[in-house]
């Protein structure tokens, strides 16, 4: 893929979360019809990522790792990228082609 907002991104809600065993083995889909997935993160048996949102406002979004219901967890969001989860506190970044201009936003779970 090119950079962000060129034409070299694939057609609009097209992008997919995948899981692969480290050992190989049979690829699952975890999310369909994201905008553009740019980042992921695992922790609490959860899988994070974000979407970056291209046509629309981004999210942040979970899935149980071993396959389940997907659960956005933020919406409306600025160019969510970069995401990490620490205990029950995950952190993302809007990327600097936001008005937030790069700015690092949190979130802490239930």
């Amino acid at each position: 893929l090119g950079p962000l907002g060129t034409a070299n991104f694939p057609a609009l809600n097209s992008g997919t979360v995948l899981r692969a065993p480290t050992g190989g083995g049979p690829v699952t889909t975890m999310a369909s019809a994201q905008s553009v997935p740019f980042s992921s993160a695992v922790a609490n048996g959860n899988l994070y990522w974000t979407d970056y949102g291209l046509s629309g406002p981004g999210l942040v979004m979970s899935a149980p790792t071993g396959g389940g219901i997907t659960v956005p967890l933020a919406s409306g969001l600025d160019d969510p990228s970069a995401i990490v989860v620490t205990g029950k506190t995950i952190y993302w970044t809007n990327a600097n082609s936001s008005p937030n201009n790069g700015s690092i936003s949190a979130l802490t779970l239930p």
